[in-house]
């Protein structure tokens, strides 16, 4: 798209996240004159600092900074920061751990059915080793997560281990599902054998797809990661912003789209909030796209409107080092009310910041979070992430209403339905970020650049 458009032309980007700014950064390095409005005090969304105490920062969560894969936008994004002292970066698998049926799994996120009880275990790989492979191809998809699993995975196992664990990281039972949405929680592959019977069926795509590895040394990771020394992930956003100021970037923080003037099915002006009144001639919209079709004045009344799960973030500061070396651990036992925790020493590999962020579903608005807070930080020592006796020393709660989405059916449908408005309603109008159906950054980003163009051009 971006080569019908000359350089110095206007364009307007809406959503100042990690997509925006990186793609502003992009824009105004191809000579456009780019303009980026935000409605939050500060960019950055989900990848700025969430909390700051003394010299300790805290993430809302966000994984590091990825490499995306494509030379030229790594080479803009990271160079910098490669050649720079006072980042971490590693090729090295995240470390990511699990704990599950209250046992901690320092070799992998993924849920271990290895912990259950045996005679379960038994009939789980029975079930597993007995479904009946087909081509994806040439059957009809499966119609919610239950009937995905039931099909991909045996009784067992969707009992056993999908419908507790899914209930706990959605609130909702596998009928009410997406069928995609354990692979967007991460969870769709379980460890179910030894490290030899496991690399063995690996090699044959199916099960490669459903079983994960039991030894992290096999999992080969391409994707490089970076983190501040200090600072938390919100250094990142402050480095992106310089970068797109020194491009040229111009920046509206606090601001809204009010208003779009159309000429044809063309966006010409949009109006702002600060009562601003600037011209566009091409539009870049990674907010939800519902915002973008009401500042046209289209009707959205008949889209379902999504629903989200709240979740709460839970800072600690702590007066011991952590008994262990995970970047993220993932609480999937529905007793426990962690969902994940980071270990910011973990982070930058030193003991002299022992500091921590959990995050928690909490759907009861009444909840006493001061309670809670406690009860999660108890948890963190029993699951074995912390010393029996470690004192904390400071807590902090942070309230997120939008935590994740519904991960339902009619989720992706309205979401779809949206993007279908808007390519119906404008000729100049690009959705990018979550507002193009992708997830995560790295995809996030991966469709930003291919849906700019001319890769070659753009890498000029």
């Amino acid at each position: 798209m971006i080569e019908n458009y000359s350089k110095g032309a206007k364009i307007t980007l809406v959503g100042g996240g990690i997509v925006g700014l990186t793609t502003s950064l992009v824009l105004a390095k191809q000579g456009f004159d780019v303009h980026l409005i935000e409605a939050a005090p500060k960019l950055g969304g989900l990848y700025s600092t969430a909390y700051q105490y003394q010299d300790y920062y805290f993430d809302y969560g966000s994984h590091l900074p990825l490499s995306t894969g494509i030379p030229p936008l790594d080479r803009l994004m990271f160079a910098e920061i490669e050649a720079s002292e006072d980042w971490l970066s590693f090729s090295d698998t995240l470390r990511e751990y699990s704990v599950f049926n209250h046992a901690l799994n320092q070799n992998t996120q993924c849920i271990d059915a290895r912990k259950l009880a045996p005679e379960d275990y038994v009939q789980i790989v029975a079930e597993l080793m007995n479904v009946p492979r087909y081509d994806a191809a040439t059957v009809a998809p499966a119609t919610n997560l239950y009937d995905l699993i039931t099909r991909d995975y045996g009784e067992k196992l969707r009992e056993q281990v999908f419908r507790p664990v899914m209930r706990k990281l959605t609130g909702l039972e596998l009928e009410a599902l997406s069928p995609i949405a354990h692979a967007l929680h991460g969870v769709q592959r379980v460890v179910m054998f030894d490290e030899v019977q496991t690399k063995e069926l690996k090699q044959i795509p199916w099960y490669d797809d459903r079983i994960a590895d039991t030894n992290p040394r096999h999992r080969v990771s391409h994707t490089w990661k970076y983190y501040p020394k200090q600072g938390g992930c919100g250094a990142f956003i402050a480095y992106l912003e310089e970068k797109c100021k020194a491009a040229g970037v111009t920046f509206s923080l606090e601001t809204q789209v009010t208003g779009l003037t159309t000429a044809g099915k063309k966006v010409t002006h949009l109006t702002l909030s600060n009562g601003q009144t600037i011209p566009n001639e091409l539009l870049v919209w990674t907010a939800p796209p519902v915002f973008l079709l009401r500042a046209l004045g289209v009707d959205t009344t008949h889209i379902a409107v999504p629903k989200f799960r709240p979740s709460v973030l839970f800072h600690y500061v702590f007066d011991k080092p952590a008994l262990t070396n995970g970047h993220y651990v993932y609480f999937y036992d529905e007793a426990h009310k962690s969902y994940r925790t980071t270990l910011y020493e973990n982070m930058v590999d030193a003991n002299t910041h022992n500091h921590a962020t959990v995050e928690a579903f909490v759907t009861d608005r009444n909840a006493d979070l001061d309670a809670l807070a406690a009860e999660i930080w108890q948890e963190q020592m029993t699951a074995g992430l912390l010393p029996p006796d470690t004192q904390c020393l400071h807590q902090h709660v942070q309230q997120l209403p939008s935590g994740w989405p519904d991960l339902t059916n009619a989720f992706f449908e309205s979401q779809e339905q949206l993007r279908q408005l808007v390519s119906e309603e404008t000729q100049n109008c690009l959705l990018l970020g979550r507002a193009s159906g992708a997830h995560h950054m790295v995809p996030q980003l991966v469709n930003m650049w291919k849906q700019l163009g001319d890769e070659a051009a753009l890498a000029a």
